[in-house]
C-alpha cells in the first residue's frame, strides 16, 4: 500500500520535497514569515499599517484594511504556529491538487470576509466593545480544520497518562493556541471554521460556481512554479529533514494507505454482499438436521417426507413457520 501511495502522490522525506505537488502552500510559508518581519519594521518606524476595528470599518468604511490584513501577520507567536499549521495542511493541497485547493481557499476567504464584515457591524450596532481583529489568514487557516476533522484518519502515535494521542494532536493544540489568545481571535477561529462548513456542504453549489479556470491554473504553473521548490524527480533520502517533518511525510503516507485499503475494503464487501446473501438463503438449513418427530407430524398431515424435511431445515425445526410454509407452497 505504500508502494501505491508513492507511486500516486510522488512524496518524499526530503526538507524540500515536503512541498512538492504543494506549491500554494510553500507560497503562503514564505509569504507568511516574510511579511512577519517586513510589518515588525515598518511598524517599528511607522503607525500601524491596517487596523481591522469598527472604528476603521464601520465608522470610517475603510474596507480596504479588511482585505489588506489578511496577508500580513504581526503576531509572534501567531507567526509560528501558523508555520506548523501550515505544514498539517498541505496534505490537502497534495491531496486534491492546487487548482481545487485554490479554489477552496478563495471561497472561505470570501466568505470570511463578509461574515468578518457582519461580525465589526453587528458589534458596532450592540457595542459589543470588540477591538481590532488579528491580521493575517487566521479563517482560511482555521477553515481547513474542517476537512482535517473530517477527511484525516486518527492514526495513534502515543499515550499519555492512558489517554491516546494520534498525529493530529498538534495541529489542534496550535488551533486552540491562536484562537484562546483573545476574543477577537475565538471570532474568527469560529467564523473561519463556519466558512469551511459552508463550502463542504457546498452551500449555494459554491464548489461549482467557485472553481478557478484550467487556463488561469495553467498560467499560474507556468509562471510560479520555478520559483516554488517544485522537485520533479522523487527522492528517498533524508537531506537535513527535522525529525517532526518526517513523521508528519510518514503521517501522510499512512493515512493515504488507509483511506486507499478501507475503500478498497469496501468495494469487496458491496460485491461480496449480494453473492453472500444468496448463498446464505440457498444454503441457510444445509447443516440443520430435521427433527425426527417433527418430520413424522408433518408426514402425518399429509405432506411427503422429503417436503418437510426441507422445510424444518430452512426454519432450524421450527414446526410452526415450516407448516405454514408448506401450506403456502401447496396452494
Amino acid at each position: 500500500m505504500e508502494r501505491e501511495f508513492d507511486r500516486n502522490h510522488r512524496l518524499s522525506n526530503g526538507y524540500f520535497g515536503s512541498f512538492t505537488m504543494a506549491p500554494l502552500s510553500s507560497l503562503a510559508l514564505a509569504g507568511s514569515i516574510s511579511s512577519f518581519f517586513i510589518t515588525r519594521i515598518h511598524s517599528a518606524m511607522f503607525p500601524p499599517l491596517a487596523e481591522v476595528n469598527v472604528e476603521n470599518i464601520i465608522m470610517r468604511r475603510e474596507l480596504w484594511k479588511l482585505l489588506i490584513s489578511k496577508f500580513y501577520v504581526t503576531d509572534p507567536k501567531q507567526i509560528i504556529l501558523t508555520v506548523i499549521l501550515i505544514l498539517h495542511f498541505k496534505k490537502f493541497e497534495k491531496r486534491y491538487g492546487s487548482r481545487k485547493f485554490a479554489s477552496y481557499l478563495c471561497s472561505v476567504f470570501l466568505i470570511s470576509l463578509l461574515f468578518e464584515l457582519a461580525l465589526l457591524y453587528l458589534s458596532s450596532k450592540r457595542h459589543w466593545g470588540l477591538a481590532s481583529l488579528p491580521n493575517g489568514p487566521l479563517a482560511v487557516i482555521f477553515s481547513l480544520f474542517v476537512p482535517f476533522y473530517f477527511d484525516i484518519p486518527r492514526i495513534v502515535r502515543a499515550a499519555v497518562i492512558g489517554i491516546p494521542v494520534s498525529g493530529k494532536a498538534i495541529a489542534y493544540i496550535c488551533g486552540l493556541q491562536i484562537s484562546s489568545s483573545s476574543l477577537e481571535s475565538l471570532c474568527v477561529s469560529l467564523i473561519g471554521i463556519a466558512a469551511g462548513g459552508l463550502f463542504r456542504s457546498n452551500f449555494l453549489f459554491l464548489k461549482k460556481y467557485f472553481m478557478i479556470p484550467k487556463i488561469i491554473g495553467t498560467i499560474c504553473h507556468k509562471l510560479f512554479s520555478p520559483l516554488l521548490w517544485e522537485v520533479d524527480k522523487v527522492t528517498r533520502t533524508n537531506y537535513g529533514a527535522t525529525l517532526e517533518l518526517q513523521h508528519l511525510e510518514e503521517e501522510e503516507r499512512i493515512e493515504q494507505a488507509m483511506i486507499r485499503a478501507t475503500m478498497r475494503i469496501q468495494g469487496n464487501q458491496n460485491a461480496h454482499a449480494g453473492r453472500s446473501l444468496r448463498t446464505w438463503l440457498m444454503g441457510r438449513g444445509a447443516a440443520v438436521v430435521p427433527a425426527e418427530d417433527k418430520v413424522l407430524t408433518l408426514t402425518n398431515m399429509g405432506f411427503n417426507r422429503e417436503q418437510a424435511a426441507q422445510a424444518l431445515r430452512l426454519y432450524n425445526n421450527d414446526l410452526a413457520q415450516a407448516t405454514n410454509h408448506l401450506l403456502a407452497a401447496n396452494r
